[in-house]
């Protein structure tokens, strides 16, 4: 090719390349996307619990978000518990510290538009309990419920048998909740109810019931039959872990969710249910249960 004189050669084939550079930066980003999408779906396959512990760390999240320091029950209690068990302190008396004698007409004062939203926010908050302590014991499970289904259907199973798991809990602590609205209990009646949690523990009941929290049963693998097999798994696990842990629940509850407590009953209810061989934490989780009783009458 000639060139005149002075004159520089035409960038022509200069523009073009510079064209493909970006067409295949742009392509080279996409396949950058979907082969990072496509790792993602890949973990998820192997790890289907993935959901679930991200579940329970947005709960953990939420809770600690919301904890307070108050005076009372040695307690830092979030929103409206907290607001319960303010009155219980070190002057309230020891018929107080049973029981508030003033709380069934301060729930009532209001009728049932002033009882309604308090208990709608306990209520709340025993969801958010229960997501973040007990769904990290789950995971045995979520990966049997999801590992025993088509791959198609892992995610259906598994969110169906978490809900089924949560449904009971949520009607348990409705319960829970309203008493706990009504009656005001105070720190004497959270340590009773310690020890007798911690009593419990001993019992043939708590080792039966820690027994089905490591066991699977077989699911369905198509249509309706595997729906309901996995509502069934959920409600199976969700028995065993009441009678397990409601009681320490129950207490921790009528406490004023203090942060210390709820920390070791998440510990140790992930113990018993990760472990290998669940009945050799009873009797320490028995002790656990009497010593915090004893600290917490203490710092009230």
């Amino acid at each position: 090719m000639t060139v005149a004189a002075g004159r520089p050669p035409r960038p022509a084939a200069v523009r073009p390349a510079a064209h493909g550079l970006r067409v295949r930066g742009a392509a080279g980003h996409g396949r950058g996307v979907r082969a990072a999408g496509t790792e993602a779906r890949r973990f998820l396959g192997r790890h289907p619990e993935w959901p679930v512990l991200l579940a329970a760390a947005a709960a953990w999240v939420a809770l600690l978000g919301s904890w307070s320091p108050t005076s009372g029950a040695g307690a830092s209690g979030p929103g409206p518990a907290a607001g319960h068990h303010a009155l219980q302190g070190a002057g309230a008396g020891w018929s107080s510290a049973w029981l508030d004698p003033a709380a069934p007409a301060t729930g009532w004062a209001d009728g049932i538009h002033g009882f309604v939203p308090g208990a709608a926010a306990d209520w709340g908050h025993w969801g958010l309990m229960v997501v973040a302590m007990m769904l990290p014991g789950l995971v045995p499970s979520v990966r049997h419920a999801a590992f025993a289904s088509p791959r198609r259907r892992r995610h259906r199973t598994t969110a169906t048998f978490v809900a089924a798991y949560l449904a009971l809990w949520m009607v348990v602590g409705l319960g829970v909740t309203f008493v706990v609205g009504l009656l005001r209990p105070g720190v004497m009646a959270a340590a009773a109810v310690l020890v007798a949690a911690s009593a419990w523990q001993l019992t043939p009941v708590v080792r039966r019931a820690l027994a089905r929290c490591h066991r699977s049963v077989p699911l369905g693998v198509e249509g309706r039959p595997a729906d309901v097999a996995a509502l069934r798994f959920g409600w199976f696990h969700a028995r065993a872990c009441v009678l397990t842990c409601a009681p320490f629940m129950v207490a921790l509850t009528f406490a004023g969710h203090p942060l210390w407590l709820t920390l070791g009953i998440a510990t140790v209810t992930c113990l018993q249910k990760l472990g290998t061989d669940a009945e050799r934490w009873v009797h320490p989780v028995a002790v656990l249960g009497v010593l915090s009783a004893v600290v917490l009458v203490g710092t009230s």
